[in-house]
């Protein structure tokens, strides 16, 4: 059986909130396995060349706007049989990165340190993705011999 995998797009997401009443976007059986890719970021918040702004993201800024908050959600997923109430394990057995970039962004007045930055500042960092692999390996070798 393949993993479903769900990607990110005008009509896979929402912006900037949790809603229980959304429509699910996957429905999936308990104890199965799926990818989820995710977006990140507004249009202002997006590189310059030479990084690569995924395809969905530009879509997805010309049909949704944020509301209440700055996270773009990839979702929500159904489990089929669960119902109302129930307690739902997930468990998450790994992340990787999608983009070549990251980025971090500060504000005045907003965020964990409000008062410690007074202009807006936003960098965009180059990730190795190719390297992330045996970085993820050497810490899981590492992490028995405390």
């Amino acid at each position: 059986m393949s993993t479903p995998l769900l990607e990110p797009g005008p009509d896979t997401v929402h912006w900037g909130f949790f809603d229980a009443g959304l429509k699910p976007r996957l429905a999936i059986n308990s104890g199965e396995r799926v990818t989820i890719s995710s977006v990140s970021g507004g249009p202002e918040l997006m590189p310059g060349p030479p990084l690569q702004v995924p395809a969905a993201l530009p879509a997805i800024h010309a049909k949704i706007k944020p509301n209440l908050g700055p996270h773009i959600l990839t979702g929500p997923i159904a489990v089929r049989g669960a119902k109302p109430g129930q307690v739902l394990q997930v468990d998450i057995e790994a992340i990787e990165p999608f983009y070549d970039w990251g980025y971090n962004s500060v504000r005045p007045l907003a965020g964990a340190l409000p008062d410690d930055f007074a202009e807006k500042r936003t960098i965009h960092i180059v990730l190795d993705r190719a390297a992330a692999p045996q970085r993820r390996q050497s810490r899981q070798q590492g992490a028995g011999r405390r």
